[in-house]
């Protein structure tokens, strides 16, 4: 899956997300002590956040080169 380009496609950015959710499905259901949970909903959503600044950054390029066509 490549979204990181300029202009990631639909289809690469939902394949990320299924991947994404595949590998974590439910943090309420994972093994472990609360501290373990706990951990590991922080590293999920520390990687989402990451995505989802790259796909902002990514949108933002992608508006101001259209902007530059015009």
């Amino acid at each position: 899956v490549d979204v990181d380009v300029d202009k990631p496609d639909e289809k690469s950015i939902m394949t990320y997300v299924a991947q994404f959710l595949k590998h974590y499905p439910n943090p309420h259901q994972s093994e472990g002590d609360g501290q373990q949970d706990e951990r590991e909903e922080r590293k999920m959503l520390r990687e989402l956040k990451v995505f989802l600044d790259q796909l902002e950054r990514d949108l933002l390029r992608a508006q101001a080169a259209e902007g530059n066509l015009t």
